[in-house]
């Protein structure tokens, strides 16, 4: 049986600019041991979708429908990435628990209050993801316990968010379904996810 590798991660700690499209999968049959370049060239023209830090929760909601998306990058009112959301965060217990604790009724949560910050976030290079098998991009998503993962710029220094790949899209180019995204419950599992050493996932 392959052995997949979760694959190198590069923080995010910083603000960059994202404009937003969306194109069509491609119709081909893949596998877990295809190469994730399949991946990559597929949302290599689609920027990720972004949604307003003051936009409110039904609003983004109606986004990700409307846009057939589970996660959108949160810009500020200078168009700086600033961080992500995803359908689960807004419709999950992170917003029931962010209302119950200000008294604010959810209908009056904005992204700000859900979203998960830059300085959180992680992502592989393109290169990184252009020589690995998809195998190992859903390693990656395993170890670090989410249902996505940002593909960024090659360069050391960048972190230019290129895409955004959600396990629903990686499931529907597979015709499969992997469950994914057990959320790392600690700085030691963060820190497996990131050295690729083993961990308890």
């Amino acid at each position: 049986m392959t052995q997949y590798q979760p694959l190198k991660l590069v923080s995010l700690n910083n603000k960059v600019p994202s404009k937003s499209t969306k194109v069509a999968l491609p119709n081909i049959k893949l596998s877990l041991s295809s190469p994730a370049s399949v991946l990559v060239d597929a949302f290599t023209d689609r920027k990720p979708v972004t949604v307003h830090t003051d936009d409110g929760i039904q609003q983004t909601l109606h986004v990700m429908h409307a846009m057939k998306t589970s996660v959108c990058l949160v810009e500020n009112s200078r168009h700086e990435i600033i961080g992500i959301v995803t359908k689960r965060d807004l419709m999950g217990q992170k917003a029931v628990a962010y209302a119950t604790k200000t008294s604010t009724p959810i209908a009056e949560l904005s992204v700000r209050d859900i979203m998960i910050s830059r300085a959180n976030l992680y992502s592989i290079s393109r290169d990184t993801a252009r020589a690995a098998d998809i195998g190992d991009v859903v390693e990656t998503l395993k170890r670090i316990g989410d249902t996505y993962i940002l593909i960024t710029e090659n360069h050391v220094n960048s972190s230019e968010i290129q895409s955004v790949v959600s396990t629903s899209e990686i499931n529907q180019l597979l015709d499969t379904h992997l469950y994914l995204g057990h959320r790392a419950l600690s700085m030691m599992d963060m820190h497996f996810a990131l050295s690729g050493s083993p961990s308890d996932f």
